[in-house]
């Protein structure tokens, strides 16, 4: 009985995975192109250190700001819509967070390296 469940169930997901094939592509795709943009503000702000944290927490607060809006309308299809973004929003925020720290650890790690060991505090300003 408990195979027959677990059958049951597991082709259920499956289907539904099939009916909404296109939202299954949307996470992974937004965690990339957070990723790309929190890299390329990394890059281009000649590595500074607090900005690459911008696209991160700019799609944290979409995200937020979705559910906010969401839950008071949670049993209308808009407001599962609203649940739905702040799932996509959010995720690839934290996901470009947590890219833009091992930016952080990386950079941190690569200077210490290039002064034999030393750690110095550079604010992102290069000496001359």
């Amino acid at each position: 009985m408990l195979v027959l469940y677990k059958e049951r169930s597991m082709r259920a997901i499956w289907e539904l995975l099939l009916d909404h094939q296109g939202d299954v592509y949307v996470f992974p795709l937004t965690a990339l192109l957070a990723v790309v943009a929190t890299y390329l503000i990394y890059w281009a702000t000649n590595r500074n250190r607090y900005i690459k944290y911008i696209p991160g927490v700019v799609l944290v607060f979409i995200g937020l700001y979705s559910l906010s809006e969401g839950l008071p309308r949670i049993t209308s299809a808009e407001g599962v819509d609203l649940i739905n973004r702040f799932g996509i929003f959010f995720v690839s925020g934290f996901v470009a967070l947590c890219f833009a720290l091992i930016l952080g650890v990386r950079s941190k790690y690569q200077r210490m390296k290039k002064n034999g060991g030393k750690y110095e505090k550079t604010n992102g300003v290069k000496k001359a």
